[in-house]
């Protein structure tokens, strides 16, 4: 086979499935975050509320630039398209891994109890690295399924992506 053929050859309906695991995980992702800011709304007062998103905002000031097309492109690189890619390869990648290698869910419990516990640990490693870890923690397993689902890593890559930028259209409404 020459180059352009590899190229183009794919499958399309292994393209369509992935792409709709995509929309239903980029969907449950924004109900996670949607219920999260209701409880957060309906549990805190106005000053506790006022103080984690003032400190949000501090820690994530891209989001909140004003709507250039500078601020996007700066915006668009350094928080959503590498991360995207540097994220889902360090943290979901060794998932992927396994699972397109030949990682077999048997019946057997110890096989689930060792990927719970892998994805367990990388999603905590994942969490930890951003400003609030629970909310953060609970989005992420929906990317571990994803990558389960699709057996590849660009998968939650696409869905990482659109999510941030979700969050940055969300920030400028």
């Amino acid at each position: 086979m020459d180059r352009l053929t590899l190229l183009i050859a794919f499958d399309q309906k292994k393209l369509i499935s992935d792409l709709r695991a995509v929309i239903i995980t980029y969907f449950i992702n924004c109900l996670i975050l949607l219920t999260l800011l209701i409880l957060l709304f309906t549990l805190l007062d106005y000053q506790e509320l006022t103080s984690i998103l003032s400190a949000y905002q501090n820690n994530q000031y891209l989001y909140f630039l004003p709507p250039t097309k500078y601020n996007f492109i700066r915006f668009l690189e350094s928080e959503a398209l590498w991360p995207a890619a540097i994220e889902e390869v360090l943290y979901r990648g060794p998932i992927g891994f396994l699972v397109y290698y030949g990682f077999k869910f048997k019946n057997n419990g110890l096989n689930w109890l060792v990927l719970l516990s892998a994805i367990s640990y990388l999603n905590y490693q994942w969490a930890s690295a951003h400003t609030f870890q629970l909310p953060i923690f609970i989005i992420g397993v929906p990317f571990y399924i994803l990558v389960i689902k699709t057996k590849n890593i660009f998968a939650p890559m696409l869905c990482h992506l659109v999510f941030n930028l979700s969050l940055y259209i969300l920030a400028h409404v």
